[in-house]
């Protein structure tokens, strides 16, 4: 917790790169959801709010198979109700698919993100964790840069087209009406 505050403090400082500034929420976001999930996990069982797939799909505005998916990339591990032979979801589970979307919408693989979490489970003090996010991040911001750079450029070309068959059909118009 107290390198992403680190991040978040320098961050504060100096607030030039919109893309970082994304990362750095999704830190946050990480370092609140694991308080929060901490805090949902002590209570008594009959207390935990369980809910099923397609509330936790409507919830979050996913569909129920991508949930699945993401069970089948062993991504999540929800309890199994025997009796009704029907998955249930806690707050670990909610929480990690909260990441995973997060994940995903920043443009980490799947790969990334599950390895990211399962950190977690190995080192509680959620110092390999953070490193690992940090690595991802950086890595994640390297290649944004290097996309804009291409855009930029692919743009400017397009431009010069523009300008060029623009000019380029100015012309016939005004041959056309010359005839």
């Amino acid at each position: 917790m107290a390198y992403i505050r680190r991040i978040i403090k320098a961050r504060q400082n100096n607030s030039t790169n919109n893309a970082l500034d994304v990362y750095v929420n999704w830190c946050q976001n990480i370092a609140n959801i694991i308080v929060r999930t901490r805090k949902e996990v002590y209570l008594l069982p009959e207390e935990q709010p369980f809910m099923s797939i397609s509330n936790l799909a409507q919830e979050l505005l996913i569909t129920p198979r991508t949930i699945r998916y993401y069970e089948e990339v062993g991504l999540l591990t929800p309890l199994h109700h025997e009796k009704m032979s029907q998955r249930l979801y806690g707050p670990r589970e909610k929480a990690r698919l909260t990441l995973i979307l997060r994940g995903k919408r920043l443009g980490f693989s799947l790969t990334e993100i599950k390895e990211m979490l399962d950190l977690y489970d190995i080192d509680r003090t959620e110092g390999l964790q953070l490193e690992r996010t940090v690595a991802y991040g950086e890595k994640r911001l390297q290649e944004l840069d290097e996309k804009i750079q291409e855009l930029t450029l692919l743009k400017g070309e397009l431009m010069d087209y523009h300008q060029q068959f623009t000019e380029l059909l100015r012309k016939r118009n005004e041959e056309e009406n010359d005839v």
